[in-house]
């Protein structure tokens, strides 16, 4: 029995060492998922700044709009030989395109240009509405449309608008390339104004003075 007894005891404390080990392996592990969230700040900037909105107010003042009809795609075939225009409704002042005879569902409109004078800024729910329509000899059959935001058609370029053939705009029925250009009668005003950032890169410590430069057509302004 003694010497059982002594066998017995040196097992102890290799099971103990073996349970001290796991929670070693254990308490290890817990480090290292603990080091990586501060591995992952550390590579973050040191400075933070606050974020506001932005604004860009857009007023154009009194001025001439200019539309520039190219062509369009894919519209619907009302008939097999159709002639599509295209008409613009801007502050209730109603124009239109020169048929295109036999144009199809492909006409072109080479470019024709329609104009307004507009003797005051749009408002924000003004709107722009362009619907195409084949010229028959009796009543004209409407084809496709789109309504667009007059203070997002303002804009000098052109662009390929989404055509629909029902009130809901569900129904797709081709698209109409299509641009403007805005020429002002006098001086207008364009302000930006200039909220905060974030995450600049940290080049001057503390030290830093941070301000924002602003080009336009040629010309500089800063912020303090």
């Amino acid at each position: 029995k003694e010497e059982e007894e002594e066998q017995q005891q040196p097992q102890q404390p290799a099971e103990a060492k073996k349970e001290d080990a796991a929670e070693d392996e254990v308490k290890k592990a817990d480090d290292e998922t603990k080091k990586e969230p501060q591995e992952k700040n550390e590579e973050e900037p040191k400075r933070h700044y606050a974020v506001r909105e932005a604004h860009l107010d857009w007023y154009p003042g009194p001025g001439t709009l200019v539309v520039t009809v190219q062509e369009a795609r894919n519209l619907p075939a009302a008939e097999k030989n159709q002639d599509p225009y295209v008409r613009i409704d801007i502050n209730d002042k109603v124009q239109e395109t020169k048929p295109h005879k036999d144009g199809g569902v492909t006409p072109n409109w080479h470019g024709e240009q329609l104009s307004w004078k507009l003797d005051a800024p749009p408002s924000n729910d003004a709107r722009v509405v362009i619907g195409v329509y084949d010229q028959d000899l009796g009543k004209d059959d409407f084809l496709a449309h789109v309504g667009i935001p007059l203070r997002d058609f303002a804009v000098d370029g052109e662009k390929w608008y989404e055509l629909t053939s029902d009130d809901a705009n569900t129904v797709k029925a081709g698209e109409l390339l299509i641009g403007a250009k805005w020429t002002p009668s006098g001086e207008g005003s364009l302000t930006i104004h200039v909220g905060a950032g974030q995450k600049f890169r940290d080049v001057d410590g503390a030290k830093m003075d941070p301000y924002v430069e602003i080009e336009l057509r040629g010309k500089k302004e800063r912020t303090k």
